[in-house]
């Protein structure tokens, strides 16, 4: 399965919030043995994180799961930069998907 191509924008010190569902050819992929990572990063080569999603299955069986950013993680993120990202899928064996990327654009908090 090939990495969708979704591109983000956050409001800076709000809580985001994206339902993914997973299907290949047209049928959901049970997510119920798997786990996930996400990072959002300057650059694909930066060194540092700038942020890491949080994870969670809403109904395996169906292939839903959560990617989400509290507004404390949103907060610290710089409006300046545009950032990229990346979902990555374990597998209880041990194998890794990503399965969606893009950038991620915050725009900025006014009220702090």
């Amino acid at each position: 399965m090939a990495a969708g191509n979704h591109d983000i924008k956050i409001d800076q010190g709000s809580t985001y919030n994206m339902q993914i569902v997973l299907e290949e050819e047209g049928s959901p992929i049970d997510l119920s043995n798997y786990t996930f990572a996400s990072q959002i990063r300057k650059s694909h080569y930066a060194e540092s994180i700038a942020a890491q999603f949080n994870t969670e299955i809403v109904n395996g069986p169906l292939g839903a799961f959560n990617i989400y950013l509290t507004d404390i993680q949103s907060a610290a993120l710089d409006a300046s930069f545009t950032y990229v990202y990346d979902v990555e899928l374990t597998s209880s064996g041990g194998s890794v998907t990503r399965v969606i990327e893009g950038t991620v654009s915050v725009n900025p908090e006014v009220t702090r």
